[in-house]
């Protein structure tokens, strides 16, 4: 005889692969991420229009068309409550990371009086856009917080380095190991990366 709850079990996961998750197997194994990572930079985007946020997915991350929508049909189908920007970049700088929080300010404060830039915090790192995201900061370790900019056409420096490996959205990576690193050579640069992304 069959158990009452362990055919519940498998309706529920036939429900859960139907419709929008049906394409959940394959935007996990394409993009290396799982859905919750994507669904959790949609709540923290800001970004409230249903075509906005398949463009955000789109155009910021590279996904098919058919992804993306199937991803931000299953997070508006939920109706659940956004995180706000702010929560979402709290949990970035724990006890050990603390001290980078300024740093992260200032960079912050800059980017957004740019015309047009959205915050767009993500599982590990914030990153920031226009049309196309130009800047990404992340606390990496309490001894190094990184700066990622799209500079495309711009060669690199021993301090303007290559992104490489690091974050592939990005062409160049600043390591800052001192807080007086955020200097006006690096503002300049931010200023010149979302000039690019318009």
């Amino acid at each position: 005889m069959t158990d009452p709850s362990s055919a519940k079990a498998a309706n529920e996961s036939s429900a859960k692969a139907s419709g929008p998750a049906s394409y959940f197997p394959s935007i996990e194994k394409t993009y290396g991420q799982p859905i919750e990572h994507w669904k959790a930079l949609l709540r923290g985007s800001g970004v409230t229009v249903r075509k906005d946020l398949v463009a955000l997915l789109k155009d910021d991350h590279g996904m098919g068309h058919g992804h993306a929508n199937a991803i931000v049909a299953h997070l508006l189908a939920e109706g659940s409550e956004r995180p706000s920007t702010d929560a979402a970049v709290d949990v970035l700088f724990p006890a050990k990371k603390a001290h980078w929080r300024p740093v992260y300010d200032k960079l912050a404060a800059h980017a957004t009086k740019l015309d047009g830039v959205q915050v767009l915090p993500k599982k590990t790192l914030v990153g920031f856009g226009t049309n196309r995201q130009f800047l990404m900061v992340q606390p990496s370790t309490p001894e190094r917080f990184d700066v990622g900019l799209k500079l495309p056409g711009v060669a690199p420096t021993a301090r303007l380095e290559e992104a490489g490996a690091w974050n592939t959205l990005m062409t160049h990576r600043v390591q800052i190991t001192d807080p007086k690193q955020v200097d006006k050579q690096l503002l300049t640069w931010i200023t010149q990366a979302h000039a690019a992304s318009r």
